[in-house]
């Protein structure tokens, strides 16, 4: 019996003009009912997603959590659960690389706040995107000093894996690096995934892995699915995670989520 769902976002929940499913505030009330706890599991911040769904929160009460920050945060009514923070001195080199690189800007993610330094439209754009709470400084390093730091990410307009990833990679050895999007690459703290925080919700909750449920659609929610038996790679996934599931559902432009749930589940 599925007694947790875990969804991923951008990509898997939201449609390519970033809509919720209109039929999802129905999808949530049948899970309440059948006392099923929703995850949104997200490379967001927890402000930004948060404010997509508070007027649905209702609907799931104390059995809606979310997952931040690409693992790095777990937050349910309002309180962090977990927190997986930087040691904020670390941040420093890689710093001094993002700024050398050409059309790569650092978004610095604070359990408070965003944090960036330039003035170009292009990641002003792209941060408000994800970011709700975004504070424009003159020095992220300094700006993000008093708050607890979930994640280093880039923004790169002329694409992660080919542009700011291979010039990140020397850092691998103090960070986890991560593709969280085609424009996206995160640094976070060794060990920090989706994965491991749906694996402290399951553990809390005392919901194991046979009775879990995942869907997504890129890289950086591969550790998220070997924490569940029903792993769902949208039909539009990136192909290294279709390889990894055991299953395949429809595009996220196609309403894979809701359908699969009502499949699986006979939500009717």
């Amino acid at each position: 019996m599925i007694k947790l769902v875990a969804v991923d976002l951008d990509g898997t929940l939201l449609s390519s003009d970033k809509k919720l499913p209109r039929e999802l505030p129905e999808i949530l009330q049948l899970l309440q009912e059948r006392n099923i706890v929703f995850v949104i599991a997200s490379g967001r911040q927890y402000a930004n997603v948060h404010a997509l769904f508070e007027p649905l929160e209702h609907r799931l009460g104390t059995s809606f959590l979310y997952i931040a920050e690409n693992g790095a945060l777990v937050v349910a009514s309002g309180r962090s659960l977990y927190v997986d923070a930087l040691p904020h001195e670390l941040m420093w080199e890689p710093l001094e690389t993002i700024r050398g690189i050409g059309k790569a800007w650092a978004v610095v993610c604070g359990e408070k706040s965003a944090y960036i330094e330039d003035n170009d439209p292009e990641l002003i754009a792209n941060a408000r995107m994800y970011y709700r709470r975004l504070e424009h400084v003159p020095d992220v390093f300094a700006a993000s000093a008093e708050d607890r730091v979930c994640k280093l990410a880039v923004y790169d307009s002329a694409g992660g894996a080919d542009n700011s990833y291979p010039a990140l990679r020397r850092y691998e050895d103090r960070f986890q690096l991560c593709l969280s999007g085609r424009n996206w690459v995160d640094l976070l703290q060794p060990g920090v995934t989706k994965g491991k925080a749906l694996g402290f919700v399951q553990k809390t909750l005392g919901i194991r892995q046979e009775e879990s449920m995942a869907f997504g659609d890129y890289m950086n929610d591969m550790d998220m699915m070997s924490r569940v038996f029903y792993s769902y790679a949208m039909e539009n996934a990136f192909p290294g995670l279709k390889r990894v599931c055991r299953f395949v559902c429809e595009s996220n432009d196609d309403n894979g989520v809701v359908k699969t749930l009502r499949r699986v589940l006979e939500l009717n």
